[in-house]
């Protein structure tokens, strides 16, 4: 299970963060992020599987945000949707499946441009 602290608000679920590719990745350097869980960005083919994303505080964020991503399959993942009821949040990503997941159904998406799941 991955815990995280938390708290974070709508205007923390809005931020875009910064692309800064040709520095070297440190935990800090993008400030807030826009997901309690899983930020991913210009991903082709990732497998998550039996993994459970929760908070300690309420959060108003989703556990995972994935923005022009191809070729993503979610199985067996447990999340703790916020406020906004919605776990993930997916922009420009094309063949996103979940299966056996809580609390989402079972869904197959060929092609979205923005969608809350």
């Amino acid at each position: 299970m991955i815990l995280s602290e938390g708290g974070g608000t709508r205007a923390d679920a809005a931020i875009k963060p910064l692309e800064m590719e040709n520095a070297y990745p440190e935990p800090t350097m993008f400030g807030p992020m826009p997901a309690y869980g899983f930020y991913l960005r210009h991903v082709k083919g990732i497998q998550v599987s039996n993994v459970e994303v929760r908070t300690v505080k309420e959060d108003a964020r989703p556990a995972f945000i994935l923005d022009d991503v191809e070729h993503a399959d979610f199985i067996h993942v447990k999340t703790q949707p916020g406020p906004a009821g919605h776990a993930f949040a997916l922009e420009n990503v094309r063949d996103f499946s979940i299966d056996l997941s809580r609390p989402i159904p079972d869904t197959y998406l060929e092609n979205v441009t923005e969608k809350t799941l």
